[in-house]
Order: C-alpha cells, then structure tokens, then sequence
C-alpha cells in the first residue's frame, strides 16, 4: 500500500478508496540522446550560431542533460543555451547551477528580445540561430493537451502578448488534457505558431523524453515537433494518464516537487483530475506550497468573483489577462457544486480567505467537515501534477 493511499485511508475511513501515481516503466537501456543527429543538426549553416533550447526549473529535466550540453559545448564552444521561461521570472545564476553551463533566459516582457513570426511574438534568438535543437519533456497539460518540445520553442519563448493571447482560449470548457488536437483551442493555436516558427525559421530539430521523478529517460522521440511527441505519446500516456470506471465521491490530489511549491502551479493537479469527480463531490489538493500562492492575479480574481456568474461578467467587461483561466475554471468547478479544500502545512488559511477558499494543516482536518454518504468512492492521486484522470475502461 502507498503512503498516499495509507493517509487517505486513514484520514476518510468510511471512503471506498483507490489510488493513482505516475505508472513505473522500464528506463532506457542508454541515455536517449541521439549524439550523432545533433552534431549533425547543429553544425548546419557551419555552425556559427548553434542554439540549444531547455525548459526552466519549473520542469524536470533530463538527469544528464547537464552532460550532454557540456559535451555539445566543447564540441561547438560557441554554442548558446536558451532557457525558455514563459512568463516565469528566471535566475540565471540558479539555471547554470541547475544546468552546469552557461545560459541565458527567455524575458517575455523585453519587447526588444521579440521578433514577429506571423501573429506570434517569439524570443529574436530563434529566428538568429543557423540550427535550433529544442528539448522537452512529456506529461499530460491540463488545457494544452500534453507538454513537450513543442511548448518549449513555442509558450516558452513568445512575449507575454502572445502568451496571454493563446491561455485566453483556456476560458474554453474545449480546452482540457490529453488533447493535443485543433480541437484543443489552446493546442490549435499552439500548432499554428510552431508552423509558422518552421516556415520562417532556422531548421529546427525536437528531441523528447519520457522521464520519471529522478529525470531517468523511459522514452525518446526525435524529428519534428509533432513527430517527436507522437513518438512517446504511447509511453506517456501509459506512464500518465489513469482511467475509472465512473466518476468518484473524492479525489486527493497530492502535488509535489517544482509544482507544489506555490498555488498557481499546484493547481494543475486539481484541473488534470476534475473530470473524473462526480457532481457535489470533493476535491482536496494537498501541496507544501512554500512559496505561497505564488503568481497572486488568479486569486484577486477570486476575491472578486464569487461565482461562475460573476467571473465571466468580470472577463467579459475587462478582458483577459494571463492567470484569469485558473480562476474561472476553479469557479466554473464550484458551479458543478464540488468542494475544493487546499491542505497545506505551510500557507496562512487568511491568504485564501477573501477568496473563498478552506486551507487546513493536514488531510484529517479536510475531511473533518466533509460529509460524505456511507460507501463513498475516493481516488487518491501521488504527483498528480504530472497524471491525468478520465472516464473510461480501467486500464491499471
């Protein structure tokens, strides 16, 4: 039994629980790195400025990407290391820690460092390089469909406009896990800057991993940006993506690592599980959060929105601004009647007050007022920022 199924167990007694984590797979027999492809790629153009694409500290990383860049650094010392940072605030001094190289960062908000590739804002460094090598790794996205390469040299590297421009499309109940589809707003207008960054910029090579929680490679796919997550989407979704049978009572949503350090990245483990919670059931997100609630708009917008009424009234008469799609999804959450408690040894109970928000020290307090009808049915999820719950034929 988990210590994760132990405490829910301990905590609701009466719940008819079963569990989740991030499936176990075999590593790979090497490193997943194709060598001789990115010498290759990156000497392109006589390889005068050979760019190298990586996500920040808010991901896990490949555990010998930092070897691999001092590699491909001696082997091209004029090789540059982009962090691509979103809309994070980015420490330099902490990613060549973090990285073992020199790098620079990604600054969504330096209209100088932003070129235009079609309608899309994106990091001038891109379209400056003579070869682009993109590094990503894949887990379900809980609007954007699935993560990867793609998101790198694209969310990673736009301005803040075109960021805000394509999260706005997250308002859409369409946009949800595991659909990386046009069908997906968000996803369609991801794709649609990807292509036009591969129409208009350097050549371009993906390579993507399948990690577990240590970094350890389980899958690798290389080439394009949609052929590269095709590639490991079958070792993906076995390692990330749980199926039930119906909709529970319940779901303990348990973040750790990089996610669960503040609220505004914690809160993917509620969004990649609520489609699997039935009607007026609960949902307990349990996180350090040592940071706080992190990037604080989304919850300003709660304290000024109590309903789902209230929040599209609010975006309707002042617009989108990036953070808004968390609060209007966590209302829109309520709207279906189901409890959200956040259980946090490390956040104020008063920081999430005016919000409308319980926060409670441990999972024995969450339940303490819960409720529930004899014979409840509880998932309990380990990491779940990184699983991805739904409806269907059980599978593990």
């Amino acid at each position: 039994m988990s210590a994760a199924l132990e405490r829910a167990r301990a905590a609701g007694p009466g719940v008819r629980w079963t569990a989740a984590r991030p499936e176990a797979l075999p590593a790979l027999e090497d490193d997943g790195f194709p060598r001789a492809a990115l010498r290759q790629h990156l000497g392109q153009g006589g390889g005068a400025r050979p760019l190298v694409v990586v996500n920040d500290a808010a991901r896990v990383i490949h555990c010998g990407l930092p070897q691999l860049l001092h590699e491909l650094r001696g082997w091209q010392p004029q090789l540059r290391v982009l962090v691509a940072t979103g809309t994070h605030a980015g420490d330099a001094a902490h990613e060549a820690s973090r990285l073992g190289v020199e790098v620079e960062l990604h600054a969504c908000d330096d209209a100088a460092a932003h070129t235009s590739v079609g309608d899309y804002g994106v990091d001038r460094r891109l379209l400056e390089a003579s070869a682009v090598v993109a590094f990503g790794s894949v887990e379900p996205h809980y609007f954007a469909g699935w993560t990867g390469a793609h998101k790198t040299i694209s969310v990673g590297l736009w301005d803040r406009a075109t960021i805000a421009h394509n999260h706005e499309a997250a308002t859409q109940l369409a946009a949800q896990p595991l659909d990386a589809s046009d069908h997906n707003p968000v996803a369609a207008g991801i794709r649609a800057g990807v292509r036009a960054l591969l129409a208009q910029g350097p050549p371009l090579l993906t390579v993507n991993h399948v990690l577990d929680s240590a970094g350890a490679p389980l899958a690798v796919g290389s080439g394009d940006p949609y052929a590269a997550l095709e590639a490991v989407l079958p070792a993906a979704t076995a390692r990330g993506v749980h199926s039930v049978a119906a909709p529970v009572d319940v779901v303990v949503a348990e973040v750790e690592g990089p996610l669960g350090r503040s609220l505004y990245q914690a809160d993917k483990g509620i969004k990649n599980h609520e489609a699997v919670l039935a009607d007026g059931g609960l949902l307990v997100l349990c996180a350090e959060l040592d940071q706080g609630v992190g990037q604080d708009r989304f919850v300003r917008f709660l304290e000024q929105a109590p309903t789902l009424e209230a929040a599209r009234a609010r975006l309707s008469r002042e617009g989108y601004t990036l953070g808004d799609h968390k609060a209007l999804r966590w209302r829109a959450l309520e709207a279906r009647g189901v409890r959200i408690v956040v259980v946090s040894p490390r956040l104020d109970p008063e920081a999430l007050r005016a919000a409308g928000v319980r926060v409670v020290p441990d999972l024995a307090a969450a339940f303490a007022e819960a409720d529930l009808r004899p014979g409840a049915r509880g998932l309990v999820v380990e990491d779940a920022g990184f699983v991805a719950s739904r409806l269907g034929r059980r599978t593990r």
